[in-house]
């Protein structure tokens, strides 16, 4: 589908009806990973220690670190400390 697309995606990228639907698309689609994170919230059973982990995650998120080494690093420090 993506091949059959590509070779008009210029001409369409500027039309007002396909900016629309690509916005309502992206909308839904933050609408349903906040709603993921709030299911996920609710379902972790939260410690002291987990939630020291998950805001210190979160912060290193926001400085922009690399996605790949909060993984990997919180992986670490919680099968050592949990």
């Amino acid at each position: 589908m993506l091949l059959l697309i590509v070779p008009y995606f210029d001409r369409l990228q500027h039309s007002p009806f396909l900016q629309r639907a690509l916005r309502g698309v992206l909308i839904s689609f933050v609408g349903l990973l906040l709603a993921v994170t709030i299911r996920f919230g609710l379902a972790v059973h939260w410690t002291p220690l987990s939630m020291l982990i998950s805001g210190c995650a979160f912060v290193a998120l926001w400085e922009k670190v690399n996605i790949l080494w909060v993984v990997l690093i919180g992986a670490v420090v919680s099968a050592l400390l949990l």
